[in-house]
């Protein structure tokens, strides 16, 4: 029963204001939830 917790940027969308979402990717006995989080601004 090991839960893995990952943080993912997504690269591939950009938001209106130019910046990429941050997601954290939770696992859990093959159940896999995407949680966003926050967004960072690319430079």
């Amino acid at each position: 029963m090991n839960a893995t917790v990952n943080v993912v940027l997504f690269k591939s969308k950009t938001l209106a204001d130019g910046s990429h979402p941050l997601m954290i990717r939770i696992c859990k006995d093959n159940i896999q939830t995407i949680i966003s989080e926050k967004t960072i601004h690319s430079i």
